[in-house]
């Protein structure tokens, strides 16, 4: 019993730490998304978990090749750090910023929210110049 006991308090005592650590990484100003990005012959698709989050609250934007994703999860009650037996989810502004490695056409730019998923479909800009062959000439005289 001891043992637990000693373990309760010096849980308490890292948790009494932990904001300040988390207010030095940054933890505390925004939260991240995680996404999967992947390729199809004719787009760049990005996905992510967005549980939680009314669409009106999602914004996504393209500048350039920088694709960013941002928005509000809110909590809808209101509970005091001290009643947490465990907290692993965010609540407040999240966002996240990713480079599209193509080049990809902004007009035709799709985003869906299905689920608490977001899907964002990015055309990508397919060259369709045809190859020119170039014949040699005879060498200059």
């Amino acid at each position: 019993m001891q043992i637990v006991t000693q373990w309760f308090k010096t849980k308490a005592q890292e948790e009494e730490k932990a904001p300040a650590q988390q207010e030095h990484w940054g933890l505390l100003e925004e939260g991240q998304l995680l996404i999967d990005m992947y390729e199809r012959p004719d787009a760049v698709v990005v996905r992510s978990f967005v549980a939680g989050v009314n669409p009106d609250d999602l914004e996504i934007s393209m500048y350039n090749d920088l694709l960013t994703i941002r928005g509000l999860r809110n909590e809808h009650e209101e509970i005091h750090d001290d009643r947490y037996y465990h907290r692993e989810c965010y609540w407040g502004t999240f966002s996240r910023s990713i480079v599209i490695p193509v080049p990809i056409d902004p007009e035709l730019i799709r985003a869906y929210f299905k689920n608490g998923v977001v899907t964002i479909e990015l055309p990508r800009i397919i060259d369709e110049s045809p190859s020119l062959r170039i014949n040699l000439d005879a060498p200059e005289p």
